[in-house]
């Protein structure tokens, strides 16, 4: 009972982190962007972008911490939820984007630590 808990507890916080970067994302991408771009004639735009970019970078990297903590648990709940069977391709394939995408979020994460 208590286990089962922890694994809705687990989903809950791989879920949020997930959606608050999407929507993080999306937001940089689709409104601040464009927006200072065309405000780009504006004094101190870049000290804002800069601002914003540094204030967030904290919040980016501990979602992306969250994700692969709880991406793990839950793969490993996975695997011994269902060790009886043996794993179907579709979930292996499943996991191996899912990892791929992680991945990713990190190096580029990462660049944008180490590199700006």
């Amino acid at each position: 009972m208590a286990f089962n808990k922890l694994v809705l507890i687990n989903h809950w916080f791989h879920l949020s982190a997930a959606a608050l970067l999407v929507g993080g994302m999306v937001f940089l991408v689709v409104v601040l962007r464009p927006v200072l771009g065309k405000n780009s004639s504006v004094s101190g735009i870049g000290t804002l972008a800069n601002d914003v970019h540094g204030r967030f970078r904290i919040y980016v990297g501990i979602l992306i911490g969250v994700l692969i903590v709880t991406g793990i648990l839950n793969s490993i709940g996975s695997i011994m939820s269902i060790a009886e069977t043996s794993l179907s391709s579709g979930y292996k394939t499943v996991i191996r984007i899912k990892v791929i995408l992680a991945f990713c979020l990190f190096i580029i994460y990462g660049v944008n630590v180490f590199f700006d």
